[in-house]
């Protein structure tokens, strides 16, 4: 995508994306300005600043030429009509050929409105062509996936490889990618390395490499991850920014010694190099219009709780995005940092060091911040920095581990806060846990089970007529569910609450205060998604399970999903 260039182009570029609120007049300026430095286009220059989103920008140009715009993440190119092509000329002219359609060949272009490209592809084609747009990193990434495939495809499969080691790793970390994983595992055993891939939430096998490949996997890791490879018996954590056909992708690494050896997970963390914003999470729209206002406060603490793995980090990133970093300092404290965010401090823990959560927020608040996203309250000495932070006109960002928003404040509680404390700093509390979305292509409708039936008249809705559960295909790799959609329950701290927890009032009035109040446990949200059909009974009870209460009848073991053949 080549955003517009020159003074004037440039300014009603900014004006049209500070209408659509993806942009603020202070980050136009900024923008502006960098502009006349470089000579770059804006566009470019305030993706790389962070304020905008290439996709948001990329769809914004895409209406002017009035073509469809496409995300490669969803629609795979037929290969057969890209193998014609020499690379070079596919970089050079920013295209892909996605698919043969009634009108003629679809193909994306990093740039739609450059005719020049689009007649050199069609005379290239003999046919008639069908421009459609993209952002330039998905078309990039899809070019260097196809060289990457004709490299593998050339190589001399009678020539055996004297870097097995080097293949596997690759090989590991290119199938994690593919299958969107957001964790990968290499365990090794008696007898063999055993690989599994988490993907969506879930922990499925891989591929399996012979116990002799051990050491030396175990080996280029470290050394990619900057580990030391003479350190076997304690444990070591390391990154690495690994370059493939999928562009650079950040991974953190964990090696653990045990039994059988070193035992190492990786953590993917999105290479989009995007962070999502909230409505992109699932969150519902009045919700993330509350969040946003929320965030905007000048001073408070806002929690977000779940569970490891829930994604209340990418939650916190996606409110921290809405902020506007040139009128506020913006600081972190985190272990470790997972995403890089333009002009916003980011302090990394390190035990080693003596940088603990605490000192290192004590040493933060000496900075001047007005904002400050802290990794994890984990103990009472975080949590009393925290609340005197906000009670001195600060606004904290925190996770707890609680299984729910109203959790929060027993949380604190037993940690030693005092009531008044908490009820003066609180500003409000987002639970949420993640569930897998049925693929739409392979669920099986089924009724309702009437011993399930007081799920949802407790929850006040009335019981479906049916439900669906996972079967599994092909487009889904046989799971039945394809991609997660998060589930949320805010607890809005109001005044009659506040007071409540001023006077250390017991959690049942606390909750009963909350419902009053309209507020929705994530449960309620969860049940509603089984009724759209987005989600399953069983799904949504193996991700709460304490949703099933103390009947031993209603449990995720009495909802299996349905297997056909």
């Amino acid at each position: 995508m080549n955003p517009e260039g020159g003074e004037r182009p440039a300014r009603r570029l900014g004006e049209r994306l500070i209408g659509r609120n993806l942009l603020t007049e202070a980050q136009l300026q900024v923008g502006l300005k960098e502009q006349r430095r470089t000579g770059e286009p804006l566009g470019s220059i305030l993706v790389s600043l962070g304020f905008v989103q290439e996709e948001d920008l990329a769809r914004l140009l895409v209406e002017d030429v009035g073509v469809e715009f496409v995300s490669l993440r969803e629609v795979r190119p037929e290969r057969d009509l890209i193998e014609p092509f020499e690379l070079d000329f596919l970089r050079s002219r920013l295209f892909l050929p996605l698919r043969r359609g009634p009108q003629g060949v679809e193909v994306v272009m990093a740039n739609p409105s450059d005719i020049y490209a689009a007649d050199a592809i069609q005379q290239a084609l003999q046919e008639p062509v069908v421009v459609k747009g993209a952002t330039q990193t998905e078309v990039l990434d899809a070019i260097a996936k196809e060289a990457h495939l004709r490299r593998r495809e050339g190589e001399d499969e009678e020539d055996p490889s004297d870097e097995a080691a080097v293949d596997a790793v690759e090989s590991m970390i290119l199938r994690a990618i593919e299958l969107g994983a957001t964790d990968l595992h290499i365990e090794p055993e008696e007898k063999l390395v055993r690989v599994r891939y988490r993907v969506d939430g879930v922990l499925e096998p891989g591929e399996n490499f012979p116990v002799a490949l051990c050491r030396a996997i175990v080996t280029r890791i470290k050394i990619l991850s900057g580990m030391d490879i003479t350190e076997n018996r304690a444990p070591q954590d390391g990154r690495l920014a690994w370059d493939g056909p999928y562009g650079r992708v950040d991974i953190r690494v964990s090696v653990l010694p045990c039994v059988q050896g070193e035992t190492i997970v990786c953590r993917l963390l999105d290479h989009s190099g995007n962070v999502t914003r909230p409505e992109r999470l699932g969150l519902p729209r009045s919700l993330a219009q509350r969040l946003r206002e929320l965030v905007r406060r000048p001073h408070g603490v806002f929690y977000v709780t779940g569970p490891t793995g829930s994604g209340k980090s990418t939650t916190l990133y996606a409110l921290l995005a809405t902020l506007d970093p040139m009128e506020r300092k913006i600081c972190t404290v985190e272990d470790p940092v997972e995403y890089r965010l333009p002009l916003i401090r980011q302090c990394q823990v390190d035990a080693d060091s003596g940088r603990d959560f605490g000192s290192a927020l004590r040493a933060l608040l000496r900075q001047d911040p007005d904002v400050i996203l802290l990794g994890e309250t984990r103990d009472l000495e975080t949590a009393q920095i925290t609340i005197r932070a906000a009670l001195t006109g600060h606004l904290v960002m925190s996770t707890l581990h609680t299984t729910t928003a109203l959790g929060a404040v027993a949380r604190l509680r037993d940690m030693g806060v005092e009531p008044f404390l908490i009820s003066s700093s609180l500003s409000g509390v987002l639970g949420q846990r993640l569930l897998r979305k049925l693929c739409k292509a392979c669920r099986v409708e089924t009724p309702v089970p009437a011993l399930h039936g007081r799920l949802f008249t407790d929850a006040g809705l009335p019981i479906p007529e049916r439900t669906f559960e996972p079967r599994g295909c092909e487009a889904c790799s046989e799971r039945g569910y394809q991609g997660r959609q998060g589930i949320f329950e805010f607890l809005d701290v109001n005044e009659r609450l506040r007071e409540a927890i001023a006077r250390n009032a017991p959690s049942p009035e606390l909750s009963e205060i909350a419902h009053r109040a309209g507020y929705r446990t994530m449960f309620e949200s969860a049940l509603q998604l089984i009724v759209d059909g987005e989600t399953s009974l069983s799904e949504v009870l193996r991700v709460i399970p304490e949703a099933s209460g103390d009947s031993a009848e209603v449990s995720s073991e009495t909802v299996a999903p349905v297997a056909l053949s």
